[in-house]
């Protein structure tokens, strides 16, 4: 998934591929505001952030952390209960007056109280819901990584369609075994989890657009969104990052056995649901 300036207007697919494909009208001032990152750290200082293999670094470990809340999630039925509008009553209601299903209130309440330890101030943390609880540590001031327009990037929505629609039917069986609270706290690990591998798309193409940046920015110019995408895409590189997972998967989800040399599969959907949705993985 590639993110350059956005400006404008917002397409996603998801499923077995995932962009995020944005308009493009920034001009080169706008442009040299931005730079990339990886690790929190080193947002401070966005000069070692600004290196591929600093931000690939850490979407490699972004990976084993989704992949293992995956498997995680995968212990319990599908439990539809959960994402049901008063099949648990919660003490949270939408814009629309209608009653919170158990996955959003727990997300709900799960963003409020991180958001009062600073999670949703860092760049690379995108909430669900809108967050305005006050914090309870000093605030951290970053410097400007990301163009401000970035800012504006946040297609959690289309994560939680997709997880709920794909992912969740995917990884878990059909049923309901009365396990709601796991199944929704889990549910939210992997959610958060999807949402920064997504988002991190934005620092991997600032980090593309500092070492091509003439010929960003007249693509940029010609608002020609296509060229960008073909620009950003490297299809060596996506493919080696879907062979790496589709490895995680398949070792990952094994049994593995007294006997070193007979490990079993215990957990084949949840790996042949992570490989159907390979576009996540390439950045």
């Amino acid at each position: 998934m590639s993110v350059l300036k956005h400006a404008g207007k917002q397409q996603v697919r998801l499923g077995g591929h995932l962009h995020l494909h944005s308009g493009l009208k920034r001009t080169t001032s706008a442009m040299a505001r931005a730079s990339s990152t990886s690790d929190r750290d080193l947002m401070k200082d966005s000069s070692p952030a600004l290196s591929l293999d600093n931000i690939r670094s850490s979407l490699i470990r972004q990976e084993d952390t989704i992949i293992f809340n995956f498997i995680e999630r995968a212990q319990f039925a599908k439990n539809d209960a959960v994402y049901t509008p008063d099949a648990v009553p919660v003490p949270g209601f939408d814009s629309r007056g209608q009653r919170y299903s158990l996955l959003q209130y727990v997300l709900h309440e799960t963003e409020q109280l991180h958001a009062k330890l600073r999670r949703y101030t860092s760049p690379d943390e995108h909430p669900f819901f809108e967050v305005a609880a006050p914090l309870v540590l000093p605030p951290i001031t970053y410097p400007p990584i990301l163009a401000p327009c970035a800012e504006q990037i946040n297609i959690n929505d289309k994560v939680m369609h997709v997880y709920l629609s794909e992912v969740l039917p995917g990884i878990t069986t059909p049923g309901d075994d009365s396990n709601y609270g796991s199944a929704g706290v889990l549910d939210v690990l992997c959610l958060q989890a999807l949402s920064k591998r997504i988002h991190y798309g934005k620092f991997v193409a600032e980090a593309k657009f500092r070492s091509q940046t003439e010929e960003y920015t007249r693509l940029i110019r010609a608002q020609d969104a296509d060229g960008i995408m073909a620009l950003l895409t490297d299809k060596a590189v996506e493919k080696k990052v879907v062979d790496r997972v589709r490895l995680k998967a398949t070792t990952f989800g094994q049994d593995i056995s007294s006997v070193p040399d007979t490990p079993t599969s215990a957990h084949t959907s949840e790996s042949h649901c992570l490989l159907r949705t390979e576009g996540i993985w390439c950045c």
